[in-house]
């Protein structure tokens, strides 16, 4: 794509597209296991953008979008910041 989506154009997109367009736009962040469901964090443009899989049949189940700090708390534990400190 020549330009990027905000979060609102980014909602309405198939599931399909979502994720073609997370892929090539995004950057990864981290890994969660919440009841026993995996998810990935991803870093899209301004948003963050959370994929929730399904284990049961290997495929995505959903994406949430939002920028707001208090979803990233399951993500926070894993994230290394001492080499920030050095």
């Amino acid at each position: 794509m020549d330009r990027k989506l905000g979060i609102y154009e980014f909602n309405v997109m198939s599931l399909n597209s979502r994720a073609k367009y997370l892929w090539n736009e995004g950057e990864f962040i981290a890994n969660s296991i919440r009841h026993g469901t995996r998810f990935q964090l991803h870093v899209l443009h301004d948003f963050y953008v959370e994929i929730e899989y399904d284990a049961t049949i290997n495929r995505i189940a959903g994406f949430t979008s939002f920028r707001t700090s208090r979803l990233l708390d399951p993500y926070l534990k894993q994230i290394d910041i001492d080499a920030l400190m050095e």
